[in-house]
């Protein structure tokens, strides 16, 4: 694993051993990250749920985020995140070392431009999370969500809509943007 561009661009990056991880691969982060350089570039906040190694939010800040929180509570992979965020020492970077709805409590008072998911293939209630996680993204916002192809999900979820999916073997990447229901009173 490396960092594919940006100020960190070519650095390698540790990832946990073990199959209890399962690291973005390089083509499908470099996707994800050509999908979302137009917005990128105005992005303030970045959330990584599910972060293992952190390679995803390494990346986003290697493009020039400069506030990225981490989420991982599995300490095998504490250990490689912390490791490798040793090269992003002129970020601010926040661990929390918890699990994800435990994390969305914490800030439940903030707002993200971008939040990255990666959970396990298999974990259930993936729809529920969605729902809490509408709650800290900004209006505009967008909420990648890497999954397997084997799981289906609605095109609207609370103020998330769909709006592209992209199949990689059998990986799914799909990007839900926030849109705020503005219903006049």
């Amino acid at each position: 694993m490396r960092v594919i561009s940006g100020e960190y661009k070519g650095r390698r990056l540790k990832a946990p051993k073990g199959i209890r991880t399962r690291p973005t691969t390089d083509r499908v982060k470099e996707a994800i990250f050509n999908t979302l350089a137009p917005i990128l570039k105005n992005c303030h906040s970045f959330l990584d749920l599910f972060a293992g190694s952190g390679a995803i939010g390494i990346e986003a800040l290697s493009r020039g985020v400069n506030r990225c929180i981490f989420v991982e509570n599995w300490s095998g992979a504490l250990k490689i995140l912390r490791e490798n965020l040793k090269i992003c020492s002129n970020k601010e970077i926040i661990i929390y070392p918890i699990d994800v709805n435990s994390a969305l409590e914490k800030i439940q008072n903030e707002r993200f431009d971008i939040i990255f998911m990666d959970p396990p293939y298999n974990m259930p209630n993936i729809i529920p999370l969605l729902k809490k996680i509408d709650t800290v993204v900004q209006p505009d916002g967008i909420v990648v969500l890497e999954a397997s192809t084997k799981n289906d999900y609605p095109q609207s979820i609370e103020n998330l809509t769909c709006i592209k999916t992209s199949r990689y073997g059998d990986t799914q990447v799909l990007y839900f943007k926030k849109v705020e229901d503005f219903r006049g009173g």
